[in-house]
């Protein structure tokens, strides 16, 4: 992003912590542990230098607030598989009461059409 770019990797907490409620209490120490993701990492070392994970495992350490830094193996990709219920799929923006994709276009007899609806 321009921020990242501007700040030439380095982030203040206030861009990976935006709440300034939740930053205050991280900050004072309300929080003993802090958990790290991303997609798909099994561990630190397999994280990009300058990936948005270390930029922000980044700022936590120059704001240190006394709380344990841990990184979730596998990312994202493998918790979502092995607890979805914990997991809450998008919503989609209201009044949008459309699939993204119809098995047809209207009138067409070819049913193998997939062209998405914002396309037709």
């Amino acid at each position: 992003t321009i921020v990242r770019r501007r700040a030439r990797g380095g982030l203040g907490l206030e861009h990976i912590v935006p709440n300034e409620d939740t930053r205050n209490r991280l900050l004072s120490g309300e929080y003993q542990s802090v958990v790290f993701l991303d997609d798909c990492s099994l561990e630190m070392g397999e994280v990009k230098k300058d990936g948005t994970l270390m930029l922000a495992v980044n700022a936590l350490c120059r704001n240190p607030c006394g709380a344990s830094v841990f990184l979730l193996k596998g990312g994202f990709d493998t918790f979502s598989s092995e607890f979805p219920e914990m997991c809450t799929k998008p919503v989609p923006p209201q009044g949008l009461s459309l699939p993204l994709s119809s098995s047809c276009r209207p009138n067409n007899t070819d049913s193998s059409c997939t062209t998405p609806l914002y396309d037709q």
